[in-house]
């Protein structure tokens, strides 16, 4: 995988963000399922978090320091009280997402065919592997988030043509 797919992954992925947190409130942002799961607010915080990963992946500053993102690492530490607000977790998103931008531009193959030093799940993987495999990770949070934008009352807005 180059650059310029890594890119469009992350691309499609920012598009399907944008589109489904139009009219998403902080106060709906930190409701969760009756029957459980996580809040819109901790999944975008969550992809902050690995976005930060990706950021430093291709040797970027983070838009944020990882330690204010802490609980967003692992559900079970998540405190709505604390939550950031979701306006300002978006402007990050979208920061992220330029700085990437950036950094695909000016990373050259040799760079993402790398190994990494610590491997992942018990297998060594490049840093390009590595990449894809945060954008997998968010594509699934962003389809959460598509179904808790119907399951709290609000249309979905991804609409096949």
């Amino acid at each position: 995988m180059d650059a310029k797919d890594l890119l469009a992954l992350f691309g499609a992925t920012e598009y399907t963000f944008k589109t489904n947190m139009s009219d998403v409130t902080h106060d709906l942002s930190l409701q969760t399922h009756k029957n459980g799961g996580s809040s819109i607010n901790f999944l975008v915080e969550h992809m902050l978090w690995s976005r930060q990963r990706v950021l430093e992946l291709l040797g970027l500053d983070t838009v944020i320091d990882r330690n204010e993102l802490a609980m967003y690492a692992k559900g079970d530490e998540f405190d709505p009280d604390k939550a950031l607000p979701i306006d300002d977790l978006q402007a990050m998103m979208t920061e992220s997402f330029s700085r990437m931008k950036r950094g695909f531009v000016r990373t050259s193959q040799e760079s993402l065919d790398e190994m990494l030093p610590e491997p992942f799940l018990g297998q060594k993987v490049t840093r390009g592997r590595m990449i894809g495999l945060f954008s997998f990770h968010e594509s699934y949070h962003m389809g959460q988030i598509g179904i808790l934008r119907r399951v709290f009352g609000l249309p979905g807005m991804i609409k096949v043509r």
